[in-house]
């Protein structure tokens, strides 16, 4: 049986990996993705090993793309480079740990 939380990060992992496969400089919605990972951030602890591994390779198709955009200067644009530095940002954090 799962609770509230597993089915919120089951429907939060594949709106991320949505966003990302169809992310465009002016959707208008990249803040959704942020906001979603910094959940997944908050949560981390919870996730297993399955989640955490399909968040990972999310989480390098999104410094991908943001290395990729690195010109661009929209709104979306900016949203995107936040979010790869909540995952710089959480990658340095479990290399000190």
């Amino acid at each position: 049986m799962k609770n509230k939380l597993t089915e919120n990060i089951e429907q939060f992992l594949r709106s991320y990996s949505a966003m990302v496969d169809y992310w465009d400089e002016e959707a208008g919605d990249t803040h959704q993705m942020l906001s979603i990972r910094e959940y997944l951030a908050e949560n981390e602890r919870t996730l297993s090993i399955e989640e955490r591994a399909k968040m990972q390779a999310i989480d390098l198709e999104v410094l991908q793309l943001s290395e990729r955009e690195n010109n661009m200067a929209g709104w979306d644009t900016q949203m995107l480079h936040k979010t790869a530095d909540v995952i710089r940002g959480i990658s340095s954090e479990r290399k000190a740990a």
